[in-house]
């Protein structure tokens, strides 16, 4: 098969590896976990399952076949849920305060983000984000900027990844921080 590729690729200019490399839409889908830290400055002394939830990562972007340590720009979109022992430590860590709460629900989140991964490893992306919650008078949200770093571990056709999140601004008088891991497909 290398002696079939080798010489189209003298053809189109490309060595018989740059011609082999795919290039185009890459598309990713899978779960994560996410454990919410809270303040930078906070440190991690003990476990507290309290503070754990789920979420679905998607990414769409780009591979170009002149990135030679495949690079890839695009989107990356984050849903999941914050349970209500983590949302009352975000709001306090915030220094929010709302109306009375539901009790014994979870809270919707979704987050945007615009960046790269390059290497094919290393995950650099900012955008924004928003956290829904109910109280007892009706539906809330508060908006934030987000950035994250993290890494993608190729496993075939899926990756492992491990992220850092930074959650800021707009309504948020602090940062806060999340991390979370879990698996994506690569379609």
């Amino acid at each position: 098969m290398l002696l079939l590729l080798t010489p189209m690729a003298k053809l189109s200019g490309q060595t018989a590896d740059e011609h082999a490399r795919p290039t185009g839409i890459t598309i990713s889908l899978g779960p994560s976990a996410n454990y919410f830290h809270g303040l930078y400055e906070d440190g991690i002394e003990k476990w507290d399952s309290g503070r754990l939830n789920f979420q679905l990562n998607g990414f769409i972007g780009y591979t170009s076949a002149h990135s030679r340590g495949r690079n890839i720009v695009g989107v990356f979109g984050t849903g999941g849920y914050t349970n209500e022992e983590t949302f009352q430590e975000m709001l306090a860590v915030q220094e929010i305060s709302t109306d009375e709460l539901k009790i014994n629900k979870y809270f919707t989140f979704y987050q945007a983000e615009a960046g790269m991964i390059l290497g094919n490893i290393l995950r650099l992306s900012t955008g924004f984000g928003r956290q829904d919650f109910e109280t007892v008078n009706g539906s809330d949200k508060l908006y934030y900027f987000s950035s994250t770093a993290g890494l993608l571990i190729g496993l075939g056709s899926f990756s492992w990844n491990i992220d850092a999140n930074l959650q800021y601004g707009r309504d948020f008088s602090n940062t806060s921080m999340r991390f979370s891991t879990g698996l994506m497909v690569r379609f």
